[in-house]
């Protein structure tokens, strides 16, 4: 199922209520493939029978107690899983990012390579069977008529002698497979290099300019920004969070002439990926004050690759300006 559970699970009228949103379709991921070619891999540390745990973006009761839905990878970067619009079926990673967010990945621990095959097989074999909207009681028998998302992997496990649900209730939630001491969730993959940021290179002191960026996550996580704009004001710390691929703006007042090189990263869930490219941008003390406003084939360039990180606490990057540029310098 879509929804997280209720921390109280108890009164029958919750789950009816429960139901009845299940039926009006609120959980409903959007059916269907993604067109066109793949854009996204799954990461290369998740094995077959490995689970996908992820949040709806769309959900009326997101996130209320901890995951929304789970799926069972099959290879091939496909996975197996029971959604309300088209029952059990196999999807493609690439749906995932039309309406998942905070995607994560588990294993079942103490499961072997033959284990987890015979669970993907299971899982299978329920393929073409309705979406079950009422989540009580859970049923683990091949034979079952309909299924939700966590039953179907519950179900499957234990059929080779793995029992994930972790609360043993009439139902099981995809928080209570997440939560169980059965799985082990592990991290994806980083935040890939943000976009080269994009604006004005060329400003006049106490001048406020816009600047923007992009930046993709693997796991479609929403990500958090951090800009290093090398002018003494250092760095604008984790600012988000953003829905990944999303366009990402920030503005600033420049206050130190001279060469400033821009640039930006992202974190996630899974910790901070790489710097971007850095974008050269050019401080004078008033317009035209040197006679020289340079261009951007005139700036100077830091080579093919953004400074190496220093864990945070940013060396602002280095290069010798054009000869006839004045040093930096903070004027009061």
């Amino acid at each position: 199922m879509f929804l997280s559970p209720p921390s109280i699970r108890g009164p029958h009228l919750l789950l009816l209520l429960w139901a009845v949103l299940a039926l009006a379709g609120t959980t409903a991921a959007p059916a269907g493939s993604v067109p066109g070619t793949p854009s996204h891999v799954v990461p290369s540390n998740v094995r077959v029978g490995d689970l996908l745990f992820c949040e709806c973006r769309n959900s009326g009761l997101h996130s209320l107690d901890g995951w929304d839905h789970v799926a069972m990878y099959i290879g091939n970067s496909q996975f197996v899983e029971a959604v309300p619009d088209e029952g059990v079926w196999v999807a493609n990673y690439n749906v995932y990012f039309t309406w998942a967010t905070d995607i994560t990945f588990g294993y079942v621990m103490g499961a072997t390579q033959s284990d987890r095959e015979d669970a993907v097989e299971f899982a299978l074999g329920q393929v073409g069977k309705p979406y079950q909207p009422i989540p009580i009681p859970k049923n683990p028998s091949p034979d079952s008529l309909m299924w939700y998302c966590s039953e179907l992997v519950w179900a499957a496990y234990l059929s080779v002698g793995f029992d994930l649900d972790s609360d043993g209730g009439l139902a099981v939630y995809p928080c209570d497979i997440a939560a169980g001491d059965g799985v082990q969730m592990y991290a994806g993959e980083l935040p890939l290099a943000p976009r080269r940021p994009a604006g004005m290179q060329y400003c006049v002191r106490l001048e406020t300019r816009e600047y923007t960026t992009a930046c993709s996550d693997p796991q479609c996580n929403d990500v958090y920004y951090e800009w290093d704009w090398d002018d003494g004001l250092r760095v604008e710390w984790w600012i988000g969070p953003c829905s990944s691929g999303s366009t990402h703006s920030r503005f600033h007042t420049w206050k130190t002439l001279g060469w400033h090189y821009v640039r930006v990263r992202c974190k996630d869930n899974n910790g901070p990926g790489p710097w971007s490219q850095p974008l050269p941008v050019w401080v004078d003390a008033v317009l035209g004050g040197i006679g020289w406003p340079p261009g951007e084939g005139d700036a100077p360039t830091l080579g093919s690759e953004a400074p190496e990180d220093d864990g945070g606490f940013m060396t602002p990057p280095t290069a010798d300006p054009p000869s006839s540029a004045p040093e930096p310098q903070i004027l009061p």
